[in-house]
């Protein structure tokens, strides 16, 4: 899973313009399972393997590690995505 986030507005507005997504997605996809965008103010996308809204949830505790001194759990985190977007495809 690729998750991008912008870091400033500028950048924002960049990678939420519709042309970018489709040259950013026509170019990795199947390199990654799925691609989230997460927008400062705008929330977060899931544009692909299809679009949807998406709830950043990798900053919940539950996806943190002890052993990583708190940091996330990145296959742990990757489970419960890939969890959620088979989730979100059965409500398409």
């Amino acid at each position: 899973m690729l998750e991008l986030t912008a870091a400033a507005t500028s950048i924002s507005m960049i990678i939420g313009h519709e042309l970018f997504q489709q040259q950013f997605i026509k170019r990795l996809q199947g390199v990654s399972e799925a691609i989230v965008f997460n927008m400062d103010s705008n929330g977060s996308t899931l544009l692909y393997p299809f679009v949807a809204p998406w709830r950043a949830f990798r900053y919940e505790d539950e996806y943190r590690s002890e052993e990583l001194d708190n940091e996330l759990d990145v296959d742990l985190y990757a489970d419960q995505a890939r969890r959620a977007i088979n989730e979100l495809r059965k409500d398409e």
